[in-house]
């Protein structure tokens, strides 16, 4: 999930600094999020999240948005609803490694109301931060960015304001880091 909101000095994202004994992306900085549980019961969505989320491998849109609203209130504390996700993008990591995730992202337009914070033992902190700093910061080596994360912050860096993110949503292909990779669906 990508929380966006407008900033003073212009958009700002929502992350967690990750904890440094966390067995995966120990120390970096992410996005809430995390993964689909078995029996994810679905969430009605809007007919837009089945045609986004179609040319991808990943499960039903129902069920991609009930296990994103159920991660965030468990490490954010907000509760969000599936017409406040825009779907956004999907990478799939690359072969090889331990272990392989086909990974959703949504934007998110913070409200006012909401309280987004730290609920988790899964980051030492969290906080609203521009996403040009994160990049600048993790070029001088302040920070640990994963190669989606970095992707996805350099396309936030383009978007002046939440409302025109959330109106550019772009059409999702999986990025993949393993080409000729045989498809799960048609």
């Amino acid at each position: 999930m990508l929380p966006l909101r407008d900033g003073v000095g212009g958009l700002e994202v929502f992350v967690q600094f990750r904890a440094s004994t966390m067995d995966f992306a120990a120390g970096a900085v992410v996005f809430p999020g995390g993964r689909v549980l078995t029996g994810e019961v679905p969430v009605a969505v809007p007919e837009s999240h089945a045609v986004a989320w179609a040319a991808t491998d990943l499960p039903d849109a129902g069920v991609l948005a009930a296990a994103a609203i159920r991660e965030v209130a468990e490490e954010c504390g907000v509760i969000l609803r599936a017409d406040d996700l825009v779907p956004w993008d999907d990478w799939v990591t690359p072969p090889g490694g331990r272990r392989r995730f086909d990974v959703a992202f949504y934007l998110t337009a913070a409200r006012p109301d909401q309280d987004w914070r730290n609920t988790t033992t899964e980051a030492v902190r969290t906080g609203w931060e521009r996403p040009g700093g994160l990049l600048a910061d993790a070029d001088r080596g302040l920070l640990r960015l994963m190669p989606p994360t970095r992707t996805l912050l350099s396309e936030l860096t383009a978007l002046p304001t939440v409302a025109v993110a959330l109106a550019s949503a772009p059409e999702i292909r999986p990025v993949l880091h393993d080409a000729g990779r045989p498809r799960l669906r048609s």
